[in-house]
């Protein structure tokens, strides 16, 4: 089996920046933060559930085209 890894690449839309929190007890109601200008992305729980939704439309994309392959071959 392989292990294909899909890389979520968060920026801050002000700076460029990557959001971070600074605290080491990261929970879901923890702020993350641009470390560059300060800037509010939400909560931990947010970011992590957008990270998800991203991580899942790029899989989509990476598998529709085995996927269309998959269903020319059985309407045959």
């Amino acid at each position: 089996m392989t292990t294909d890894k899909i890389t979520v690449n968060l920026k801050c839309l002000k700076c460029g920046g990557a959001p971070f929190t600074e605290d080491d007890s990261v929970t879901d109601d923890s702020i993350v933060k641009c470390k560059s200008c300060g800037r509010v992305f939400g909560t931990f729980a947010n970011v992590k559930a957008k990270a998800t939704m991203a991580a899942v439309g790029e899989a989509r994309r990476a598998l529709k085209p085995g996927i269309d392959k998959l269903k020319d071959t059985f309407k045959r």
